[in-house]
């Protein structure tokens, strides 16, 4: 993608969240810490965005997140926009 796009994106949108899961062989944070998922949409998002781009986080990320790509994000001088989406609860829709 860093080739194609010539450094990477302009704008990464996250419209995932934090998964729901964590594998039992994968070490995601520190023991008896609050993280119930991965983060790694937003890993991804820290490896695709360009200097100077945009990152939107859209996704639910409900609990605390250990490892969080800060620097990546700072290195490349990346704005963020976050929040979640404006959506209906199912029970208002039934």
């Amino acid at each position: 993608m860093h080739e194609n796009t010539k450094g990477g994106a302009d704008v990464v949108i996250d419209c995932v969240g934090m998964d729901g899961t964590v594998p039992p062989s994968k070490k995601h944070g520190s023991e008896g810490d609050n993280q119930f998922g991965t983060i790694s949409p937003i890993v991804t998002a820290s490896q695709a965005v360009g200097k100077f781009g945009t990152v939107q986080l859209t996704g639910v990320y409900g609990t605390e997140a250990n490892n969080f790509p800060l620097g990546d994000f700072l290195y490349k001088k990346c704005f963020f926009k976050n929040g979640a989406s404006p959506c209906h609860s199912l029970d208002e829709i039934v």
